[in-house]
């Protein structure tokens, strides 16, 4: 906030409605490399290895309050209507019911998009004999998303309890939660009949049963901020069990058939 005013004189206040901020800007670079090689007629490997790396970042052009003028600010919009305002290049000027006048600078900072990643790897190869059979694998690294960490704690007492209040970082999207990396592996058998080609497969999703980070702001306020301790990280499986009891992998099997 840069100013604050009151002016009880709304007269001469031309009134229109509040429309939502169209001024956050964002940009995005990045490159992408694929490697190929085509499934052979009889037998041999195929397969192919793909990489990206990209970087994503946004500014919201919003302000970025301290407490005290946090607070002001939301007395004002719980207890007054806006009447007008102006969106300029770097200010939001406000004119509320009662005449006051709040200046607000556009003072936040490019952070990553939420959706970011750094790094995206694949590979998929095969080995594949005559028509009789073919074994496959795939093999996943992804960078997660970013976030904003909580960095320590405040020590509040209330009726006699000690309750610690978290402190984000200044940093918006500073930390990033723990990558993910995933390997597959899948058995066919190709069986040909005069009525249908038939392909028997067996596959295992997910081998040493990694599981993916969600987010990392689980955090007691009965206990003071700890690294890696409180808050702690969230997971959710590949195969959608349940974390912390099941940690295999899926297991699939069937027949394709193709007439």
């Amino acid at each position: 906030m840069v100013s604050y005013m009151n002016n009880q004189n709304t007269e001469l206040v031309l009134q229109r409605n509040v429309n939502y901020s169209n001024s956050m800007s964002g940009w995005s670079k990045g490159f992408e490399l694929m490697i190929k090689k085509e499934i052979p007629e009889d037998s041999g490997f195929f397969g192919w290895i793909s990489y990206t790396n990209s970087l994503t970042k946004r500014n919201r052009n919003q302000p970025n309050l301290k407490d005290s003028e946090l607070q002001v600010h939301n007395e004002l919009v719980a207890n007054h209507r806006i009447l007008y305002q102006d969106v300029s290049k770097d200010y939001y000027t406000n004119v509320y019911d009662n005449g006051s006048i709040e200046v607000l600078k556009k003072n936040s900072k490019e952070e990553y998009y939420d959706l970011d990643r750094t790094h995206m790897f694949s590979f998929v190869g095969g080995w594949k004999y005559k028509d009789q059979w073919q074994i496959g694998t795939r093999i996943i690294h992804l960078t997660n998303y970013a976030y904003t960490p909580i960095v320590g704690s405040e020590l509040t007492p209330v009726n006699s309890l000690n309750i610690y209040t978290p402190t984000y970082s200044n940093d918006i999207r500073s930390a990033r939660l723990p990558s993910y990396n995933q390997i597959d592996i899948r058995f066919d058998r190709f069986i040909t009949t005069s009525w249908a080609k038939l392909d028997l497969y067996f596959e295992i999703i997910n081998l040493t049963g990694n599981r993916i980070a969600v987010s990392k702001t689980l955090y007691s306020t009965l206990a003071p901020y700890i690294p890696d301790v409180n808050p702690s990280t969230s997971y959710i499986n590949q195969n959608g069990l349940e974390v912390g009891k099941t940690k295999v992998p899926m297991f699939n099997f069937g027949i394709q058939m193709q007439f």
